[in-house]
């Protein structure tokens, strides 16, 4: 019985740390099959008190993980309110306008999406700005990932904002324009930005 229990308690440490390591992964929605055995095994053993242990360690571990998600990204938003100079009000209302008006932002990873944000704003991009080159952004990782990860593809894609002296409203047409590209050349995305920023320099 001690055992059951032990076995049991275990498992719910091993979920949450197992959330918290595993964060940001679609695999992390799911447990290990080991960790599903020893679940059923400990109800199985201890009956309706294990079924009631069992759904009790469910929604703490969810209440941790909530609150370990809600804890970076206030940590996040206040990262991109230091380097853009707004209120972190500003930022949150943005972020979650961009979840509302962008289905590839919204389906990107919430610490994906935090990260967007912070590489935008240590590029200097204002508020105005990335609300408006941040749904296109994000088309190009939910397409071409995991060939270029975020800490390549948003440099690469400001620096090619600046360098053809795009505005922010027309980051779409750069998004098309590496996209079109991207079809004619047998390398990846990251290839071919490089090559346009070897044309543009």
């Amino acid at each position: 019985m001690v055992l059951a229990l032990l076995s049991l308690l275990l498992q719910v440490v091993g979920l949450v740390l197992g959330y918290v390591k595993m964060e940001g992964r679609l695999k992390a929605i799911f447990l290990s099959l080991f960790e599903t055995l020893s679940f059923v095994l400990g109800v199985w053993i201890m009956g309706w008190t294990g079924v009631w242990i069992m759904i009790s360690s469910v929604v703490i571990s969810l209440f941790v993980f909530g609150a370990y998600l809600a804890i970076k990204q206030d940590d996040s938003f206040t990262k991109v309110s230091v380097h853009t100079g707004e209120h972190k009000k500003r930022v949150g209302e943005m972020h979650y306008r961009l979840r509302k008006m962008s289905k590839s932002y919204r389906t990107i990873m919430a610490d994906k999406q935090q990260r967007l944000l912070e590489l935008l704003s240590q590029r200097h991009r204002t508020l105005t700005e990335m609300e408006l080159m941040v749904p296109h952004i994000a088309n190009l990782y939910v397409v071409h990932r995991p060939e270029v990860e975020l800490e390549e593809l948003v440099p690469k894609f400001d620096r090619l904002m600046r360098h053809g002296r795009y505005q922010a409203k027309d980051a779409e047409r750069l998004a098309n324009l590496l996209a079109d590209e991207k079809r004619r050349s047998p390398g990846d995305l990251g290839d071919v930005m490089d090559e346009l920023l070897g044309d543009a320099s």
